[in-house]
């Protein structure tokens, strides 16, 4: 009986405001975009890392450059925190340069969205790995990620999101 009051006004309201559920339904899913792999986003480095003294699982996070956008819908706006994880390091040897892998897996908005994703740092040879560069100041070629540093992060898996849920 309260199941049917609480649907009763429930089809009322949508009916003044002028929605039916299928079109209700209809517009959320028509909402939903699927980001495909391979698309990038810009971000700028917060807190940075280096071969010599990162660890496994080392936290690292970023903010976006820019709007995160796909087919003219903002997925994440300006300025949303994107988290990343180490996933592999090497410190540099004798002949050997320093390397970092990292993974970052989420954006999160200004508001508390949360919007999951699978990305790296996109690279020459497209496997995301930081290298070292030796330098004349030292003898071994440490891999860094430095603050402040610009990036593009690669999509390496789709995202399927529904922006028409955000107040951006």
């Amino acid at each position: 009986m309260c199941k049917r009051f609480i649907l009763g006004i429930a089809l009322t309201i949508l009916s003044i405001v002028g929605l039916s559920l299928p079109s209700f339904a209809e517009t959320a899913k028509s909402s939903v975009i699927t980001v495909p792999a391979g698309q990038t986003v810009r971000v700028v480095i917060t807190s940075p890392i280096s071969s010599d003294t990162v660890y496994l699982g080392q936290p690292i996070t970023a903010v976006l450059a820019n709007d995160f956008e796909c087919k003219g819908k903002v997925i994440a706006p300006f300025t949303s925190v994107v988290y990343g994880t180490t996933l592999e390091a090497k410190k540099a040897l004798a002949n050997n340069p320093g390397f970092i892998d990292v993974r970052f897996t989420q954006i999160v908005t200004p508001e508390g969205i949360r919007v999951p994703i699978s990305a790296i740092i996109k690279t020459k040879d497209q496997t995301g790995r930081i290298i070292g560069v030796s330098r004349k100041s030292s003898s071994t070629a440490e891999a860094e990620i430095p603050v402040n540093a610009v990036y593009d992060l690669v999509l390496t898996q789709p995202i399927t999101v529904n922006p028409s849920t955000y107040s951006y």
